[in-house]
């Protein structure tokens, strides 16, 4: 699919991305690497939370997210 994909911002309406809860985030993120997949944008928000992003070969926002406490 050449089709470019439309920039979308986090509170627009509709899906901006899938996001999957993994126990290990830098163990995933080591195991992806391991595979030639960059995991971007990753940074740790409030509540020890981690996240980044892979992007799908649609190029569809992957969320990998790890929360000390879930939800």
């Amino acid at each position: 699919n050449d089709t470019a994909r439309v920039a979308r911002e986090n509170a627009d309406p509709g899906l901006s991305h899938f996001a999957i809860s993994v126990n290990d985030f830098d163990g995933a993120v080591a195991r992806l690497a391991d595979k030639g997949i960059e995991v971007t944008g990753i940074r740790e928000a409030s509540g020890g939370v981690k996240v980044g992003f892979v992007a799908d070969i649609e190029n569809n926002a992957l969320q990998i997210i790890s929360r000390p406490n879930p939800l």
